[in-house]
């Protein structure tokens, strides 16, 4: 301790806390406004169109069995081919938005989280140990790249249940 002072006086640094719980609708709003709007509702079109392109594809086959498809065999053969095909391509278009618009939204991120850590006043870098900032820094930041992603892939993966069943 500096001489006439207590420990708690001479006391530079701060005790880091940390927030318990899930993550709040705000975090994920705010991933998705750094995506972009058009990356972010084009996913979720495709999120939304996909499964029943999905389900016609299950469904196609029942219906030229029964009688009910188009006639020809080339020609059910060719629905059918070309549903599988569009359902394929929604996916990978799909997955295409979703990345890229995560990619966009790290680096967005990094960027915000960059920029109010040097714009901090000079008691946010003497009461926190650069050691300390670093590491929160980039545990933060690999939470929104792996975690983020997983959790709304997760997320969306259920919503395509979801309608899948109900299609």
């Amino acid at each position: 301790a500096a001489p006439g002072l207590g420990a708690a006086e001479a006391r530079v640094t701060e005790d880091e806390t940390a927030a318990q719980g899930s993550v709040g609708w705000a975090t994920y709003a705010s991933y998705f406004r750094h995506m972009g709007v058009s990356l972010a509702v084009g996913f979720f079109v495709l999120s939304i169109l996909m499964p029943v392109v999905e389900a016609l594809v299950y469904l196609w086959p029942s219906m030229w069995m029964s009688g009910a498809g188009l006639g020809s065999e080339a020609a059910n053969l060719s629905v059918f081919l070309a549903l599988s095909l569009l359902a394929a391509l929604l996916a990978l278009l799909r997955n295409v938005l979703f990345f890229t618009g995560a990619g966009i939204a790290s680096e967005r991120t990094h960027r915000e989280m960059l920029w109010a850590v040097l714009r901090a006043p000079m008691t946010f870098h003497h009461a926190n140990p650069h050691g300390r900032v670093l590491n929160r820094f980039s545990r933060d930041l690999d939470d929104y790249d792996t975690v983020l992603p997983d959790r709304l892939s997760d997320a969306v993966l259920c919503l395509y249940l979801v309608i899948v069943r109900l299609v």
